[in-house]
């Protein structure tokens, strides 16, 4: 039993690496609201200069309270989850891109 148990680790560990990591990204439903969007963004972040060439057009705003996310940078090997972005340049989650207006949702990037 420990054998199986041992292989089914070792053989769930490769793989993972094998596929690049466990991904966050999902299919983005065409009815989305403004709060779904905002809590499907999260994992690997690739920012790119054109709105269409990206998964998400996002605002960046001043204040938490008028934001629809709040946005924790983190490091590329911690788990996806709602607000915790690691931007890359390769392999991404998602793609956004930072406008002023015509957002998909906004943001606040939290100091903490």
């Amino acid at each position: 039993m420990k054998k199986f148990v041992f292989a089914f680790l070792a053989f769930f560990a490769v793989s993972i690496v094998l596929v690049g990591g466990i991904s966050a990204r999902r299919q983005i439903p065409a009815n989305a609201t403004r709060e779904e969007k905002a809590g499907m963004c999260c994992g690997r972040i690739r920012v790119v200069s054109s709105s269409s060439n990206s998964d998400f057009r996002v605002r960046v705003v001043d204040g938490y309270g008028s934001a629809d996310l709040r946005v924790r940078l983190v490091n590329d090997g911690t788990p996806p989850s709602p607000g915790n972005w690691a931007f890359v340049e390769t392999s991404e989650d998602w793609s956004v891109c930072f406008v002023d207006g015509g957002e998909d949702f906004s943001v606040y990037f939290s100091p903490f």
